[in-house]
């Protein structure tokens, strides 16, 4: 699903992918390098706890205000809010396809030195003033 979503994302934004199949590898991977996320896309029911009782430890290890996204295939308002309380930044259904993962980079809050952060603050604008066009994602 990145890998399709750097595909649509022309080289303006691309995603490096770390992977955790539970709460304490994440948090041992967040642990090790807090400086290196920028945004952690965090699943609702992990094997070993859930995500919004992983917020407040994930937001107290990361050094640069990485934005966490919660994914949840329950999407009840109080589940939501509850998260959003919690310390998520944004919230999102699944099933997530490419579309919903091209544009996750918007919640990033803030860029590294030497990043695009202009570009960023220019297509944030663009995106917000025009509808960008729907794109079906590639058959693997």
């Amino acid at each position: 699903m990145f890998d399709a979503a750097n595909v649509y994302n022309d080289g303006f934004v691309t995603f490096v992918v770390d992977i955790a199949g539970n709460a304490a590898d994440a948090l041992s991977c967040v642990a090790a390098n807090p400086s290196r996320y920028s945004l952690i896309l965090l699943d609702m029911l992990l094997p070993d706890t859930n995500g919004y009782d992983m917020l407040p430890k994930l937001h107290s290890l990361t050094t640069n205000n990485a934005a966490v996204v919660m994914a949840s295939a329950n999407s009840q308002a109080e589940l939501v809010q509850l998260c959003l309380r919690r310390g998520a930044d944004a919230f999102m259904a699944k099933p997530l396809g490419c579309e919903d993962v091209r544009h996750i980079w918007q919640y990033v809050k803030e860029l590294p030195d030497g990043s695009f952060k202009d570009d960023v603050t220019a297509a944030r604008s663009s995106s917000k003033s025009a509808p960008s066009a729907p794109r079906s994602e590639p058959a693997s």
